[in-house]
């Protein structure tokens, strides 16, 4: 789990979570993903290791998530500045349901700000896939 034993998300232990399959490092994706994903390889064709990585990740994340645990939105202005999701078509199961929307914006608590038919939702937590004309 990423939640420390006091209830805290624990950065360090997501960030690895994300790197530690070489996938996200070499591009060796399979199935859909292999149409969708993409990878530090991929992208700059050189091989990288995994440690080097999580410590460059860690460099850049770790004051934004200190700020954060201590009630500042700095990293507020990272995210949105990053979103690739904003006023895109968008799809995810929301409790239970399959639901299309178009994103508004992310809001200041970190959760993304959904139009569905006319009526806004916050999503917290969840898969949220771009609608398939964005993939192309």
């Amino acid at each position: 789990s990423s939640i420390s034993k006091n209830g805290r998300f624990d950065c360090e232990k997501q960030i690895y979570s994300i790197i530690k399959n070489d996938q996200y490092i070499k591009g060796q994706f399979e199935g859909e993903l292999s149409q969708k994903a993409t990878s530090l390889f991929l992208l700059t064709k050189k091989e990288y290791d995994k440690e080097e990585v999580l410590t460059v990740l860690l460099s850049y994340f770790t004051p934004l998530y200190q700020d954060y645990i201590q009630g500042g939105k700095k990293f507020l202005t990272v995210v949105k500045s990053h979103s690739y999701l904003d006023q895109k078509e968008v799809s995810l199961d929301y409790y239970g349901e399959h639901i299309h929307g178009t994103v508004i914006d992310i809001t200041d608590k970190g959760t993304l700000l959904l139009d569905v038919s006319g009526k806004q939702i916050e999503v917290s937590s969840g898969e949220v896939t771009l609608n398939q004309m964005y993939l192309k």
